[in-house]
């Protein structure tokens, strides 16, 4: 799935729909998958990781970056205030750790 913008209508197809995938990426990945192959829990793990151009589904980092953009311009598809304060804590771990 090369096109990002096609990645992107789902993205946000999945948040405008599904609060869960809002808060949790691999909640908001696994939605994605299965609108681009319905069976794809059918299918071993590995299968899924190791084939998923072949497969079709998008890469799990590019739907994660989707979702920050979409979150940032959508305030209505942001993460609930829990997980936002969450996820700028571990920002700043984040950042301490590449400066090391």
């Amino acid at each position: 799935m090369k096109n990002l913008n096609t990645i992107e209508e789902r993205v946000k197809l999945v948040l405008t729909r599904n609060e869960k995938a809002r808060d949790d990426d691999m909640t908001l990945y696994a939605c994605v998958c299965r609108s681009c192959l319905p069976d794809v829990a059918k299918l071993p793990f590995e299968t899924v990781l190791l084939h998923y151009r072949s497969l079709g589904i998008p890469n799990l980092e590019s739907v994660g970056r989707i979702r920050r953009k979409l979150q940032a311009q959508y305030p209505e598809l942001a993460s609930s205030p829990e997980v936002k304060k969450r996820r700028t804590a571990q920002e700043q771990v984040y950042r301490n750790y590449s400066k090391q």
